[in-house]
């Protein structure tokens, strides 16, 4: 069990860079500052988390208010941008947010639990965000071919 926990959060840390520079090299700016707020949140997550060992105990407080920020920059990408992935992403972030308020009113939820609500949407964001790389490539490579 322990080590299928640090699997996934391996595997979630050599992705995420891959996909930071995936969408340097071939996403639009929705993409590359989703994946600037996408690296921002783990690594502010990490740093304002109460304990690495021993979190989730109580409400996440520097969690929360890293996700509360990701919701608000996800919500304003989403609003400027033309890209319905991203309305896939807000929609995951919100769900996740909402892990700390079901955190508050339920405080005999597992740590686990906790933890699952709040973390559970990051490699389906991750995958969206691939999704909107790879859809911004094929976009421009049409535009280029058309000769636009």
């Amino acid at each position: 069990m322990v080590v299928a926990a640090y699997l996934y959060v391996y595997a979630f840390w050599m992705l995420l860079p891959l996909l930071c520079l995936a969408a340097l090299r071939w996403g639009g700016w929705p993409e590359r500052i989703t994946a600037f707020l996408f690296l921002a949140a783990a690594a502010g997550s990490i740093l304002l988390k109460s304990s690495v060992t021993g979190g989730y105990r109580t409400i996440e407080i520097g969690v929360l208010i890293v996700d509360l920020s990701l919701l608000g920059a996800l919500v304003w990408v989403m609003v400027q941008a033309d890209r319905r992935w991203l309305i896939w992403v807000v929609a995951l972030q919100a769900i996740s947010t909402t892990g700390h308020l079901a955190r508050l009113v339920t405080p005999e939820l597992s740590r686990m639990a906790y933890a699952l609500m709040v973390g559970a949407s990051s490699y389906p964001a991750l995958f969206l965000l691939g999704l909107g790389i790879a859809g911004h490539y094929r976009a421009s490579r049409r535009r280029a071919a058309a000769g636009f």
